[in-house]
């Protein structure tokens, strides 16, 4: 046969198939097969290992099988149980309902009692830093609760809204301007808040202290303290990443 003369040339002229699409869909499976990654590997109860299909159709017939099949290049989307109503999930008690605001549920966890001691530190703090250098934050006046919340309130905004440094949300200039943040505290007083921002009292520290989280005083747990009056936990709980901010 000379390299130039034209053959007819059938994929499955050489197998037991009758047509080339019936042999390409035969090899398409089996590349599937062998990219085929079972995870963990069981067995049934006489040791044979559990690999078909049908095996794990019959949750009576093998119980203990737990089987989470994947292929390569197939998006995998298992199965995520839908959370319960808010009136099963948290606990009618606690005065969380559905026509909750935002601020109320907040108000919920943070409540009076967190708040004043954060307000009580804050202040004692900025006097601890006074006694210490009498020239530091001159214009200081005592912070109560509500300045409080617009602290928190514009400190999660900045979440929201990221800019490169805390001067630039009090920006005037038309491309970068953020009016609300004026509208709600001066920069000046916001900085003021943020440096003298407290949790504990520093005097109640030992000086050999090796308690890395003794900044966060009560703070933390009177923060669990809520969760455990609010929620009625599960059998699964998903932990979130949590952002800690280190306090002096």
């Amino acid at each position: 046969m000379s390299d130039s003369e034209d053959v007819e040339f059938s994929l499955g002229q050489f197998s037991d198939y009758d047509s080339d699409e019936e042999f390409l869909l035969q090899e398409q499976n089996d590349d599937d097969d062998e990219n085929m990654i079972n995870f963990p590997e069981d067995e049934d109860e006489e040791g044979a290992d559990v690999d078909s299909e049908d095996e794990l159709r019959d949750p009576n017939e093998h119980p203990a099988t737990n089987v989470i099949r994947y292929r390569k290049n197939v998006p995998f989307l298992p199965q995520v149980t839908d959370y319960e109503e808010p009136e099963v999930f948290l606990k009618l008690d606690f005065g969380i309902t559905k026509e909750s605001t935002a601020l109320e549920i907040l108000q919920k966890f943070l409540d009076t009692e967190i708040l004043d001691e954060i307000v009580l530190q804050t202040n004692m703090y900025v006097q601890y830093l006074k006694r210490a250098d009498r020239n530091t934050m001159k214009d200081w006046t005592v912070v109560n609760g509500e300045e409080m919340w617009q602290f928190f309130a514009l400190a999660m905004m900045m979440g929201l809204i990221i800019k490169p440094e805390i001067k630039d949300y009090w920006s005037t200039d038309s491309m970068f301007s953020t009016p609300f943040f004026g509208q709600v505290m001066s920069r000046n007083r916001f900085e003021s808040i943020l440096r003298g921002f407290h949790l504990v009292d520093n005097d109640t520290i030992p000086p050999n202290n090796k308690d890395r989280y003794i900044k966060f005083g009560s703070f933390m747990e009177k923060i669990f303290q809520n969760f455990r009056k609010a929620v009625n936990l599960g059998s699964f709980l998903t932990v979130d990443a949590v952002k800690i901010i280190i306090i002096r």
